[in-house]
């Protein structure tokens, strides 16, 4: 795969079009045979500064860039957050749902966090809206596909 810098011109673009935040999401484990699947979030608002220098989708980084990354990813959004879904939910419900779970798991701890979600469109990587299924009053959901490689 090659590797490719992240921009945030689709997220300065939702914000124009009325998004007060944008939440990018991501999920791990999906393609997992067995084992839990998480799902990870980040708000950020339309004053947010360049991204770290190198970040990018975590397939194209070595565990140690990763982990030089994650403090400084963390602290550049305004808040994140991260939910999990155990092995046996994925059994229990399937996949998709699994994955449904974990969002609203991570969404849960970022309105707890003090995060708007409603306020907010989430990004997600892919064609498929897993997400929005699972929750009672779902925020705007945009699928993007290669959003984990184009966009911060």
């Amino acid at each position: 795969m090659p590797v490719a810098d992240p921009s945030l011109d689709l997220e300065r673009r939702l914000h124009s079009d009325g998004a007060r935040f944008v939440i990018g999401c991501d999920e791990v484990g999906r393609g997992a045979i067995a084992g839990p699947v998480a799902v990870g979030m980040s708000l950020v608002g339309p004053g947010v500064g360049a991204q770290p220098t190198g970040l990018r989708d975590s397939k194209m980084l070595s565990e140690k860039r990763r982990e030089i990354l994650a403090p400084l990813a963390q602290d550049w959004s305004l808040h994140s957050a991260v939910g999990l879904a155990t092995a046996a939910e994925v059994d229990d419900v399937g996949i998709m749902a699994a994955l449904g779970l974990a969002g609203k798991r991570a969404l849960v701890a970022l309105h707890e966090a003090g995060a708007s979600i409603h306020d907010s469109v989430i990004l997600l990587d892919g064609s498929f809206d897993w997400l929005t299924p699972a929750l009672a009053r779902p925020p705007r959901v945009r699928t993007q596909v290669k959003a984990d490689r184009d966009c911060a």
